[in-house]
């Protein structure tokens, strides 16, 4: 799975509680995650720290901070899901055929590209 969550800056307050309840979800998928860095707005440490946290728990996942154009388009082409806050699970994953579970309200009102 390809999993990227960013801080949603008007709810900081809750930054760890989502972060939380995102990765306690991978963690129960029990499969295999990429994980994307998250943006640099405010809360965006305390998602890389717990991220990295889940990394070193979970030998099969791992963290990119930065994957660049085609090797990001080359994963989502091979991930079996999406799952995060990112626009790109809105805009390019269904470009792909990549299925993309959005969590939150970050994309709240975004359209889907496809």
């Amino acid at each position: 799975m390809l999993a990227t969550f960013h801080p949603v800056t008007l709810e900081q307050d809750e930054t760890p509680q989502h972060v939380g309840q995102w990765l306690a979800a991978l963690a129960k998928a029990d499969r295999p995650v990429v994980f994307t860095a998250p943006n640099a707005d405010t809360g965006g440490r305390l998602v890389l720290e717990r991220i990295q946290d889940f990394v070193r728990a979970h030998r099969a996942s791992r963290l990119v901070l930065n994957l660049g154009t085609a090797a990001y388009f080359s994963l989502m082409r091979s991930a079996a899901a999406m799952v995060g806050n990112s626009s790109s699970g809105l805009i390019e994953a269904p470009s792909f055929g990549l299925p993309a579970v959005n969590v939150g309200e970050r994309q709240r009102g975004r359209g889907a590209g496809g």
